[in-house]
């Protein structure tokens, strides 16, 4: 599908969701303020002292004359307002001529801030009509919030820059708040996949001794609910390789190092009791896991039991910032505390990153010889919750300095084949010395699909995870 009639599509589910539009249709969507001018290369200002918006047209955003227009709307466009944000209170939209910005100018919005600065947390975004947004870089000047719209941007969202048509889009704030006293607690459970009934339970006092384990960890804002397809695949179609499939499900509202040490403290016993335990983790849940299997300090490290580790979507080298703010902004606030630990300044991060990540991806783990990591990447990111993978997807088109970048919707490919740092290299050996598969599928695809895999539909996610991953379990059958 061309970038055109997807982001066409993209427009109409966005508008279905969230009443973007016009707003002339949507009830007390009114202009209250307006005004226009003519400005060249040497820019310009326009102000609403009663709304209290600026927007300055720097020097050099524009290569030759072009109206530049500010609308004020009463109230903010439906569809944008958060839970746990506090978003700007007037609807802005700004008009220009698409060929007349420069590549290198901006255009400065500025309004006034509503709570304390975060830097995470205090977000600006540019918006297409059709809902499509990508967040902008920002600075606090006093109690203000300052941002710069770039080209580049408008280009991420859809526009095309080359046409002499007048093109309009908002610009808006968003402000994380925080919406309770107290941060929810961390809530933890190790269950089982019971196949007859195809759901998670309690274990009940049964216990992982002696037997053949295949281990579940899901993602950001999931539960094990979402690990269910592939825990049945490895109970139904590896031959009876797995005795039982477990899990461990938490809530994402804490620092990662805490849930994997939960995670550690939760199984240790368990695991190694056990015969054998493979792990299989996707998205965020990678990181959980590896902090609980790498960590040194922790009395419960798991490493030492863990046969096989197989990384799906997982993002081992983080997300760049712009990232980090468009996942918060569209999932839980409360997932702030691990998105701080995910966020990079940079694509790979390297020097940028999070505590969290230094810590994890820097030292060498005492398995290296021995462990045995495998990964998975992919690259479908239009197929990822509409529209939540194109908005990912804009986000890392800016993050990447205006490029295209491969992803699935949440995760980059060079952060979950890790090909940039290569961090894992220094966790397995085994790791570094092959080659992992990239796949077309979404960042939910990456952990299979209802209806397992059938001859009628072999494009179908289910199919395409076990054609990478039971010739995986066949060679640890016969002790690869």
């Amino acid at each position: 599908m061309s970038r055109f009639f997807r982001l066409l599509l993209v427009g109409v589910i966005l508008a279905l969701l969230g009443g973007c539009g016009g707003g002339g249709n949507v009830p007390g969507f009114n202009i209250v303020f307006s005004v226009s001018r003519e400005f060249g290369p040497n820019g310009g200002e326009l102000a609403s002292r009663t709304y209290n918006i600026d927007v300055r047209v720097l020097q050099g955003a524009l290569n030759g004359p072009s109206l530049v227009r500010m609308d004020v709307y009463r109230n903010q466009r439906p569809g944008v307002e958060r839970d746990g944000f506090i978003v700007s209170k007037n609807g802005l939209q700004l008009t220009v001529q698409a060929n007349r910005l420069n590549a290198g100018g901006a255009i400065e919005a500025e309004f006034p801030m509503q709570g304390a600065y975060d830097r995470l947390g205090s977000m600006m975004f540019v918006m297409h009509p059709n809902g499509l947004r990508v967040p902008i870089r920002v600075e606090a000047r006093g109690t203000r919030l300052v941002g710069r719209i770039r080209p580049g941007e408008l280009e991420a969202i859809g526009f095309d820059l080359n046409t002499s048509n007048l093109i309009s889009f908002d610009v808006f704030t968003a402000e994380h708040v925080v919406t309770r006293q107290l941060p929810p607690p961390l809530i933890t459970s190790v269950m089982r996949y019971d196949l007859n009934s195809g759901t998670w339970v309690s274990p009940n006092g049964d216990s992982m001794s002696g037997k053949r384990i295949g281990f579940m960890v899901h993602g950001v804002t999931a539960d094990l609910t979402d690990m269910s397809y592939m825990a049945n695949m490895l109970l139904t179609q590896t031959g009876g390789y797995y005795d039982e499939v477990w899990g461990f499900q938490y809530t994402s509202n804490a620092p990662l190092a805490e849930i994997g040490t939960a995670m550690a403290d939760a199984v240790f016993g368990d695991f190694a009791s056990a015969l054998s335990v493979d792990v299989f983790a996707h998205s965020m849940g990678n990181l959980v896991s590896r902090y609980a299997m790498e960590t040194e300090s922790l009395a419960s490290r798991l490493g030492p039991f863990v046969s096989h580790f197989v990384g799906l979507g997982g993002p081992h080298e983080g997300v760049p910032f712009e990232v980090a703010q468009s996942i918060l902004f569209e999932f839980d606030p409360d997932v702030k505390p691990c998105i701080v630990d995910l966020t990079t300044e940079t694509i790979g991060g390297g020097q940028s990153d999070s505590d969290f990540l230094a810590n994890l991806n820097g030292p060498t783990s005492p398995d290296v010889a021995t462990a045995k990591y495998y990964t998975v990447a992919a690259t479908m990111y239009s197929a990822e919750s509409p529209p939540v993978g194109d908005i990912m997807n804009a986000a890392y088109f800016v993050a990447n300095g205006f490029r295209s970048l491969p992803n699935d919707g949440l995760v980059a490919v060079y952060s979950a084949d890790d090909t940039l740092n290569r961090v894992l290299a220094s966790k397995s050996s085994f790791w570094s010395s092959r080659v992992w598969p990239t796949v077309d599928l979404p960042h939910s695809g990456l952990r299979g699909s209802a209806g397992g895999c059938s001859s009628s539909n072999p494009s179908s996610a289910m199919c395409v995870m076990q054609g990478i991953l039971l010739p995986w379990i066949n060679g640890w059958k016969n002790g690869n």
